[in-house]
């Protein structure tokens, strides 16, 4: 199935990475964190995963939450980016990350070439306080000062986790596959009765943060909150 030859491409994308990080000066950390739990019941409905992506001797890392959804409803729903958050076991959400910080994995043939580096990068979460279900959340700070920091950190980090391997290792790019159509600034999807679609959406946790574990993703669908656990 599609989803299936999903998950092999990015599990080989991963290690073709990590392989890559090897053979340069500083090596690159691509791990898939394991679940520890569900705080409710699977839904039936989500599919989740967790990924870290860094450089060794750098505290600050991106991750990568892979969410399929399966609309077995009778109606439609309206899903996106927006609706999945990510936060450490304090209760700090991390900051979202829009695709393009991904270079060479953002399909530029069909979205543009990105952008340099700006504060679209960092989208702000909707207030500092954010309340899922009967959970409050921190949000990260989010003046323009602290925007523009993170956007370049950001991008500096990619370079060094996503750019720099593959050029080192020419070879080692494998494209997303067509139904990975949903990141952080592209917008929600309308999935009808039986209808699926898989996605990544990304986040960062600065350096000096520090990260308590488990970290959860948190979704929001249809009015209802799916709390995912994951431990180092």
């Amino acid at each position: 199935m599609k989803e299936d030859r999903v998950r092999r491409l990015t599990w080989l994308w991963g290690a073709m990475l990590v392989f890559a990080g090897c053979a340069s000066s500083s090596e690159v950390v691509m791990r898939s964190l394991p679940p520890a739990g569900d705080v409710q019941p699977s839904s039936p409905f989500l599919e989740v995963s967790l990924r870290e992506a860094g450089v060794s001797g750098r505290t600050n890392r991106i991750f990568l939450s892979r969410v399929s959804l399966k609309n077995r409803t009778a109606k439609t729903l309206e899903f996106g980016p927006e609706d999945v958050y990510l936060a450490d076991a304090g209760g700090r959400l991390l900051y979202r990350i829009s695709e393009k910080w991904l270079p060479k994995y953002y399909n530029t043939r069909r979205y543009g070439q990105p952008g340099v580096a700006d504060q679209k990068a960092i989208p702000a979460f909707p207030a500092a306080q954010v309340k899922l279900g009967d959970a409050m959340y921190t949000a990260p700070p989010s003046t323009r000062a602290q925007r523009d920091k993170v956007a370049t950190d950001v991008a500096e980090l990619v370079e060094e986790t996503f750019v720099r391997p593959q050029e080192d290792a020419p070879g080692t790019f494998m494209d997303k596959a067509p139904d990975v159509i949903f990141g952080i600034l592209l917008k929600a999807v309308s999935l009808g009765p039986g209808d699926g679609v898989s996605g990544y959406v990304y986040f960062y946790r600065a350096a000096g943060q520090g990260s308590a574990y488990p970290l959860r993703v948190v979704i929001k669908l249809e009015g209802e909150i799916h709390t995912f656990l994951f431990r180092e």
